[in-house]
Parts: C-alpha cells; structure tokens; sequence
C-alpha cells in the first residue's frame, strides 16, 4: 500500500512539475512574440475634420 501511495505521489508530483514547466515555456514564448510584434499602422489623418477637432 505504501508503494502504491508513493507511486501516486511521484507521478502526480511529475505531474505537476511538468504542466509548470511547459507553462513557464509558453509564457517565454508568447512573451518573445510580443517583442518581435510590428507596431499597429497609425490611421489617415481625416480630412473632413478640422483642426479644432469638430
């Protein structure tokens, strides 16, 4: 009983130890995309609209 307890705990806790680490790895990821991402294009200025914003 008790090596089956302690096989519980090892595979839930590798378990564990393998979702943070993938987790922390998307987040790099994502994070590393975000800081290659061009800035968004600045629109047309309107020309119907008058410089005192009317």
């Amino acid at each position: 009983m008790a090596v089956v307890a302690l096989a519980l705990v090892a595979v839930l806790g590798g378990g564990g130890l393998s979702l943070w680490f993938h987790r922390a790895q998307e987040a790099d990821r994502r994070a590393e995309v975000e800081r290659h991402r061009p800035e968004a294009p600045t629109a047309f200025p309107d020309p119907f609209r008058t410089p005192e914003g009317r």
